[in-house]
């Protein structure tokens, strides 16, 4: 395995980005610090908002953060073992270092010793969870306008993205 400080040519990562926020900016801000490029995997699962829409509102979040989107790609797949496997078939001598967040170091270790990848954990900052929160309660709508740096266009995209959460939540109750 690779010393970590070592640039890579690609970075990797995968994840629901259900509700986009500044943790996932810092996220792609990380991995483009370990290479060149960063390919962000957003999950296709049925259990997902649009991935188009995931996609818009966290490269927009990435512009706002005046990160380089000439070195990030965004991409879709079913789990993290395609979206490794997809970033190494494309990747000179087949190397990439994958970034997970904080609560998917199982998954980071799996993934780092079935295809011999350098492993490097993004320490939270902020969670989708907490966004829900933010989205979900009307009394804090200014805190959620200032989590997206006074952004109302990101901030009405948030909401319509957790308003599609919420009515896929409800017919997953009612079918119970």
């Amino acid at each position: 395995m690779k010393n970590q400080s070592i640039p890579y040519e690609r970075s990797v990562t995968f994840g629901r980005f259900n509700i986009p926020h500044s943790g996932h900016v810092q996220l792609i801000q990380m991995m483009l610090n370990y290479s060149e490029e960063a390919h962000v995997y957003a999950s296709t699962g049925k259990n997902n908002n649009e991935s188009a829409l995931r996609i818009l509102l966290l490269s927009h979040l990435c512009r706002a953060a005046k990160i380089d989107m000439n070195r990030v790609y965004f991409k879709e797949a079913n789990s993290p073992f395609i979206a490794v496997e997809e970033t190494l078939k494309t990747s000179p001598w087949e190397e990439a270092v994958i970034v997970l967040g904080s609560d998917q170091q199982d998954m980071l270790r799996s993934l780092g010793d079935r295809y011999d990848c350098p492993t490097i954990i993004n320490h939270r900052t902020n969670s989708s969870t907490q966004m829900r929160f933010f989205l979900d309660a009307e009394d804090f709508r200014e805190d959620l306008i200032h989590l997206y740096d006074g952004d109302e266009w990101l901030t009405a995209l948030a909401m319509i993205l957790r308003k599609e959460e919420r009515s896929r939540e409800g017919s997953y109750q009612v079918a119970a």
